[in-house]
């Protein structure tokens, strides 16, 4: 699961420089002709015109990043977020999530066999050096069992992101099996800035995915662009 998470958010975590055990990840092209380093401050990047990740606004001094995704499996990286809500709830409500647990640790996702399109992730993205400069993990309990809301929702934030699903195959949401949930975003102190990016991600197909490509436009103060023949 925390494979397909790494793979999910790769290209994101380098170019939010987010540190992991050695440094900030190196993002590389599937061809291995482009690629994105960070390092003491500064970003440089490689674009091949065989695959070009990045192209220059020089105008409006605006750097578009198109980038592909290593393969991932969308169920699984809805999983490790449920993994995480898990690992932080409390002794005593854990009893009413054995059905959730069973269901993450089906070890091959092939053998994963409920079909369902309700997997569902509110994301963020909230521009800025470091927005979330701490991970914060919150688990969000229904107040009252007639409200027409999931028992029990997870909220992760990081850096420019942000998170939230609800946790599912618990028996506390037996009386809502079969309705339509509306979903609210859980407020955060970004929440008014008209900058921030919402979306509604499906995680629910479980499958490889392949090609998926994740493209972010940033500004820049100045920038050095080389161009140069490889047989040089």
């Amino acid at each position: 699961m925390e494979d397909h998470f790494a793979k999910y958010t790769g290209l994101s975590r380098t170019l939010s420089q987010i540190k992991g055990k050695k440094g900030v990840p190196s993002y590389k092209s599937k061809d291995k002709k482009s690629r994105i380093d960070y390092d003491n401050d500064n970003f440089s990047i490689i674009t091949s015109i065989d695959n070009e990740i990045a192209s220059v606004n020089k105008e409006n001094k605006k750097l578009i990043i198109n980038g592909e995704l290593q393969p991932y499996n969308p169920r699984s990286v809805y999983k490790c977020l449920v993994k995480m809500a898990l690992s932080i709830m409390p002794e005593d409500e854990i009893s009413n999530f054995k059905n959730t647990i069973s269901w993450i640790n089906i070890e091959n996702f092939e053998d994963d066999a409920i079909k369902t399109n309700s997997f569902v992730c509110l994301h963020s993205f909230t521009p800025g050096r470091d927005p979330f400069p701490f991970i914060t993990a919150t688990l969000l309990k229904r107040k009252r069992d007639d409200l027409i809301v999931p028992y029990m929702s997870f909220f992760l934030s990081f850096s420019n992101y942000s998170f939230q699903i609800f946790i599912p195959f618990t028996k506390k949401d037996e009386n809502i099996l079969g309705k339509q949930i509306p979903l609210e975003y859980f407020p955060n102190f970004y929440s008014d800035n008209i900058n921030v990016k919402y979306r509604i991600i499906n995680l629910s197909k479980n499958e490889i995915v392949k090609n998926d490509m994740n493209k972010m436009t940033y500004k820049f103060k100045n920038i050095d662009i080389v161009r140069y023949d490889e047989k040089v």
